[in-house]
């Protein structure tokens, strides 16, 4: 019963129900873990290596931000239930484009990226969606098939790391 209820996070997804077969992803949500988080918690540091786990919200709101040089945290967005983040690290194994706290209470799904890589393994074309995906967001900066507008400008080109209208107001000229 939990998994059901916890696989309705999960295929409501884009990025998994357009994506892979029903099987797949129900291989993804038996494998799937739930953390708490108490308000402030760090998630994961912008730049980070390794963590290539995709976090689903349940519960609770997290903050993604930006660090900066001499220390102050400018925020980009706060996610709520339902919400998902780390997808591009997920997909790619790019280090970490911004940070993520906890700013209350949270309860996350977390899916490893090992544990995924498995699942869609045993499927062929399901593997083959996973490598294209990859190549799509690696090669062409094409965040379409996970579902990943830049929040600034809502186009799916670039992350906002990238994106021309926060240039604007980030630069130092």
């Amino acid at each position: 019963l939990l998994i059901q209820a916890n696989g309705l996070s999960v295929k409501a997804l884009p990025m998994f129900s357009n994506n892979f077969s029903n099987e797949t992803v129900n291989k993804i949500v038996c494998e799937m873990k739930e953390i708490n988080f108490t308000p402030e918690d760090i998630i994961y540091h912008e730049k980070d290596i390794g963590d290539e786990n995709l976090y689903i919200v349940h519960d609770g709101e997290i903050e993604l931000y930006f660090e900066t040089p001499n220390g102050k945290n400018i925020p980009l967005r706060v996610l709520k239930k339902g919400e998902y983040f780390g997808e591009v690290a997920f997909f790619t194994g790019v280090p970490r484009v911004t940070s993520a706290k906890s700013i209350s209470f949270s309860s996350l799904f977390v899916i490893k990226k090992e544990n995924f890589i498995k699942a869609v393994k045993e499927n062929s074309e399901d593997y083959e969606k996973y490598c294209q995906i990859k190549d799509e967001i690696s090669l062409n900066r094409d965040f379409r098939n996970i579902d990943n507008k830049c929040p600034s400008c809502r186009k799916f080109n670039h992350l906002v790391t990238d994106c021309p209208i926060c240039l604007l107001y980030t630069s130092p000229s």
